[in-house]
C-alpha cells in the first residue's frame, strides 16, 4: 500500500481508499507518522487511531460546546510531537503515550485514564485542572512547567525527573508513587 507518512493534508472530503492503520477524521489523515501541524481536532471522534510518530504541532484539542469533554479512546500516541499543542476539556482513555514529547504545551481540563505516559518527555507546559488515573508516568521528564490543580489516583511517578516543574495543588487518591528525582 501507498505509505502517507508526512503527508500533509486537511480539507480532504469524501472516501479516499486508505492503507492499514489510516483513517479520514474531520478532513485529515489520521494515521502513522501523520503531519497533522495546526489541525483543528476539535470534536473528532480518533477511537482505535493509530498516531505513532505523528507531528501535532499547533494542533488544537477539545470540544466546540463547551458544555462537553471530548474523549479519545484507544489511541497509539506513542513516539508522537505535541509543540504548541492546546488540550481543552479532553479525557484520554486507555491511550498510548509511550515516549512522546510535549514541548510549550498548554492544557484545560485534561484526564489521563488507563493510559500510558512511560518515558513522556515534556517541557516549558502549563496545565489547569489535570487528573491523571491508573496511568503510569515513569521514566519521564517533566521539566520547567505548572500543574495548577492534579488528581492523582492510583498514579506512578517513579524515576520521573520534575526539574523545575511546580505543582501547585497536589491531591492525591489511592496508591500513589511519587518516588520522582528532584523533588
Amino acid at each position: 500500500g501507498a505509505d502517507l507518512s508526512s503527508v500533509i493534508s486537511g480539507g480532504i472530503k469524501g472516501n479516499p481508499i486508505l492503507p492499514e492503520d489510516w483513517k479520514l477524521i474531520n478532513g485529515y489523515l489520521i494515521g502513522p507518522g501523520a503531519q497533522l501541524t495546526r489541525a483543528n481536532l476539535y470534536d473528532a471522534v480518533l477511537t482505535d487511531a493509530n498516531l505513532t510518530n505523528a507531528d501535532l504541532t499547533n494542533a488544537k484539542f477539545g470540544m466546540t460546546d463547551q458544555n462537553e469533554s471530548q474523549q479519545l479512546y484507544f489511541v497509539d500516541f506513542s513516539n508522537a510531537k505535541f509543540v504548541n499543542t492546546e488540550f481543552q476539556d479532553i479525557a484520554f482513555i486507555g491511550n498510548d503515550f509511550s515516549n512522546a514529547k510535549f514541548v510549550n504545551t498548554e492544557g484545560i481540563m485534561a484526564s489521563f485514564v488507563h493510559s500510558n505516559l512511560e518515558n513522556v518527555d515534556m517541557e516549558n507546559f502549563n496545565f489547569d485542572m489535570v487528573w491523571i488515573q491508573n496511568s503510569p508516568l515513569t521514566n519521564g521528564e517533566l521539566k520547567n512547567g505548572v500543574i495548577n490543580t492534579a488528581f492523582f489516583i492510583d498514579f506512578n511517578m517513579k524515576n520521573t525527573d520534575l526539574d523545575g516543574t511546580t505543582i501547585n495543588e497536589l491531591i492525591g487518591m489511592g496508591m500513589n508513587n511519587f518516588e520522582c528525582k528532584n523533588h
